[in-house]
């Protein structure tokens, strides 16, 4: 129904409102799926875009959303504890192992590149599904790490959760490999269920001390109608009570923190593995 509302939407809507570049990529995804590298993109280089005074002004209200500025935010959580973990590494002298699911634009690591002489030290392995993502994220991370003089490592592989998932049952992943595994924006499109056996396979990947995050948008989100029905992008809100289930039974030897932007929109689930 959702679907047929944002058709009927684009059809009698003011052409002004169409040409706002951000709306109008919502609703074509050229990619086949909302929430692109490119979306992305958009969101986070919150400029005034559209060609036409009005389409600049609406493209900007769009980017000022509370989810919008939530990502954003997340960006910035995200380099802060990448960096974090990577200086506790550097003090001993060793390399963060790091996996991320889902990279997408890769922005966070971008970030780290451009402003952390600490990345040195960074192994990134970077999974995503698409392969226009992958190759687009490769170069531009490759060009910022020449650009910047960075030494870290960055591998990336053609992965999707199921596929993942189903590695896992195979046992093919080695136990204990990375010391930060994070997955921010594909908990917004899976199920509880599978979310769970997620939390659960990246609590196995971690070594002793090492983290596991996972993000996703809050049922607080002030405009999720809008976003369903208009931009038909749905994504699968959670509240706190369905982060906490989130975590395995498996991870009582792990410390728990839950925080949330500042907009209230979007959730962090950080676990900590003990000591062996």
């Amino acid at each position: 129904m959702h679907i047929l509302s944002s058709f009927v939407f684009f059809i009698k809507a003011p052409f002004q409102f169409i040409c706002s570049p951000f709306l109008y990529r919502t609703f074509k995804k050229p990619l086949g799926y909302a929430g692109d590298y490119e979306m992305v993109n958009m969101i986070l280089r919150n400029e005034f875009d559209g060609a036409s005074i009005f389409a600049k002004l609406f493209n900007h209200m769009l980017l000022q959303a509370p989810p919008a500025e939530a990502h954003r935010n997340r960006i910035k959580y995200l380099v802060t504890t990448i960096a974090e973990a990577a200086e506790r590494k550097a003090r001993s002298g060793e390399r963060l192992r790091v996996m991320n699911l889902g990279c997408g634009p890769a922005e966070e690591v971008l970030r780290v590149l451009k402003s952390e002489e600490v990345s040195d030290v960074i192994d990134f392995v970077l999974l995503d599904f698409n392969d226009e993502t992958i190759k687009y994220t490769k170069a531009r991370l490759e060009e910022a790490r020449a650009r910047y003089g960075r030494s870290a490592n960055i591998i990336f592989e053609k992965k999707s959760v199921h596929q993942v998932l189903k590695m896992a049952s195979r046992g093919d992943f080695q136990k204990a490999e990375y010391d930060l595994v994070y997955c921010a924006g594909l908990f917004d499109y899976f199920s509880q269920k599978v979310c769970k056996k997620m939390v659960e396979l990246f609590s196995t990947l971690v070594t002793p001390g090492g983290e596991v995050l996972v993000t996703n948008v809050a049922d607080t989100n002030p405009v999720s109608d809008w976003m369903e029905y208009v931009m038909a992008w749905d994504l699968i809100y959670r509240s706190r009570e369905e982060m906490e289930d989130l975590i395995p039974e498996r991870c009582a030897n792990f410390s728990r923190q839950i925080d949330v932007d500042a907009t209230g929109v979007n959730y962090f689930l950080k676990l900590t593995r003990g000591p062996a």
